[in-house]
């Protein structure tokens, strides 16, 4: 019988290594050569559990709140992305078969997965500017992967130097890229 399971789950905890684990699962498929679905599933879950773990750190720590780092410019960025999905997420994401771009980063993609312009997601509900801005500049036409290793990147951040972050998680494996390069995709 299992006794130690605490009353109140580590949301923080939680929600870092649902990111981790979707992420791990996406770069498979993509790498994979997988189908649309088969990617578009575990890129939707990392965008889910990532906002879970940016809304968690919002409410413990109001520096990271308020921050207008990179980082969490790109957490607004991809907020506006989420809330334009939450009823249609493949939509959100376009697959196009570019060929070779220079420089080569390894391992070679052939499909790549980009956010969408603006102008093709869905109408928001509830326009935030502030959003929507950061939308276009970090992830309108970036591919997917590279976002989410950039999201991974200040998550990391955040555990080495953020006050609420590096004091509940337990770090996790170095990193789901499969090497330590940051330009993937």
């Amino acid at each position: 019988m299992v006794t130690n399971i605490p009353s109140e789950p580590d949301m923080l905890a939680i929600a870092h290594l649902g990111f981790h684990v979707a992420r791990v699962r996406l770069n498979e498929a993509v790498s994979a050569d997988r189908s649309p679905h088969e990617c578009f599933v575990p890129a939707m879950e990392a965008l889910y559990w990532a906002m879970t773990l940016d809304e968690q750190l919002s409410k413990l720590d109001p520096k990271y709140r308020d921050s207008e780092e990179p980082g969490r410019r790109l957490m607004h960025g991809m907020r506006y992305a989420r809330n334009q999905a939450t009823h249609a997420l493949p939509l959100l994401l376009e697959r196009s078969e570019e060929g070779l771009t220079f420089p080569l980063s390894f391992p070679l993609e052939f499909v790549r997965m980009t956010w969408k312009p603006v102008e093709d997601l869905p109408v928001p509900e509830r326009p935030s500017a502030r959003q929507e801005r950061c939308y276009r500049e970090l992830l309108e036409g970036e591919t997917v992967r590279k976002t989410l290793d950039r999201t991974a990147d200040w998550f990391s951040w955040q555990q080495q130097y953020g006050d609420v972050f590096s004091r509940t998680i337990i770090p996790l494996v170095p990193s789901a890229r499969g090497d330590e390069s940051s330009e993937k995709a």
